[in-house]
């Protein structure tokens, strides 16, 4: 037993790869809090001894259901909740998660929820996982095996040996932080029930787990509002691909209309007067702050005088791409795209104004 935990430290304390381009597919990445514990829960996906796929459950239904267990795996959990594996079920086949075994299934012959399954052919081994199941990243965290491009692509991070019996390319990797203070794990292990997706790297069973209440925008118009908030309110119209319109308006989550150029997502998404203000007259709500202080939520543009109609442009300000800070990631709605996430570089032209940074009076 000492010896199996020596190699799970081990394989924990390997390095992690930084996030790359966060924009690739439909994702937005929060920066992962300093304080941020993790958590696994009763009948979640854990990684049993030599890689097995386990689930986490109290010892003596592991033990009562033919299995066998490995301490430390299901981290913050009660002492009695252990990572119970089963290396062999019924006709030669072994105990996995419903989404690893990409041949038959057979219920009734594993420990824990109905979920983990008998796997019949096509995830033979104990020690094998899949491509797009479950495993165990650094510290615990729920993670998925993916191509170390896709992972980072989406804002995760990953560690290796974490995925047995996969491609080189395949890791475990884990996104500790997502939409409104949630993070990425897969349902089952969401005890609040409320999730989101198109922020996690992974297959759609791999979602955001926010807290209980989760969500955003739901002060009043022109009150105080979050960075999570205004972030939130954003991806509500990306989400839906609302289409680029300086005429048309659309509805936030509380049935207000706002007008769907640049200037109106960004009104929108500060939850601010509708139908919003134009590039000319935001910065009568904001204030002017350096590129260095900008943070999630504060906004870019071409904005005041002259910029009127197709003068100007703004877009919320999401993260910088990488350490150089010369181009960064945003939210914004734009022409034949629509509401979209993309990138820019620091002070992009429109004419001959260039963007500056803002942020919204309100904010907190």
């Amino acid at each position: 037993m000492h010896r199996l935990l020596v190699i799970l430290l081990s394989i924990s304390s390997l390095a992690l790869t930084n996030p790359v381009d966060l924009f690739d597919r439909d994702t937005y990445a929060t920066d992962t809090p300093s304080n941020l514990t993790i958590r696994s829960e009763v009948n979640g996906p854990c990684t049993g001894a030599n890689g097995a796929p386990g689930v986490c459950i109290q010892k003596d239904s592991c033990t009562a259901d033919g299995g066998s267990y490995i301490n430390n795996a299901c981290p913050n959990t009660a002492d009695d909740i252990k990572c119970c594996t089963k290396a062999s079920c019924s006709s030669g086949g072994n105990c996995r998660w419903a989404s690893q075994c990409s041949g038959t299934t057979a219920s009734g012959f594993c420990p824990g929820p109905s979920d983990f399954k008998c796997c019949l052919g096509g995830g033979s081994g104990g020690g094998q996982t899949q491509e797009n199941g479950p495993c165990t990243g650094e510290n615990g965290a729920p993670g998925v095996c993916l191509h170390t491009s896709s992972c980072t692509a989406d804002g995760g991070r990953y560690i290796t040996g974490a995925c047995p019996g996969t491609g080189d390319d395949i890791k475990c990797c884990t996104k500790a932080s997502c939409s409104s203070g949630g993070n990425c794990r897969w349902t089952s292990q969401c005890s609040s029930g409320n999730t989101a997706s198109g922020f996690c790297p992974g297959p759609d069973g791999f979602k955001c787990c926010l807290p209980s209440g989760g969500g955003g925008g739901g002060g009043g118009i022109n009150s105080p509002i979050s960075r999570s908030e205004i972030m939130d309110r954003g991806w509500y119209w990306i989400s839906k691909h609302v289409p680029y319109s300086m005429e048309n308006t659309y509805p936030d989550p509380q049935g207000t209309r706002y007008r769907t150029d640049c200037s109106g997502f960004v009104s929108m998404a500060l939850h601010t007067n509708h139908p919003g203000y134009s590039t000319v007259s935001l910065p009568d709500i904001a204030v002017r702050i350096g590129w260095d202080d900008l943070q999630q939520g504060d906004f870019v543009g071409t904005l005041g005088e002259g910029t009127g109609g197709a003068d100007g442009h703004v877009v919320l300000f999401h993260s910088w791409q990488d350490s150089s800070r010369s181009r960064f990631n945003t939210f914004e709605c734009r022409g034949s795209q629509g509401c979209v996430q993309s990138n820019r570089p620091k002070a992009f032209t429109v004419g001959s104004k260039s963007a500056l940074p803002y942020r919204y009076k309100r904010v907190v």
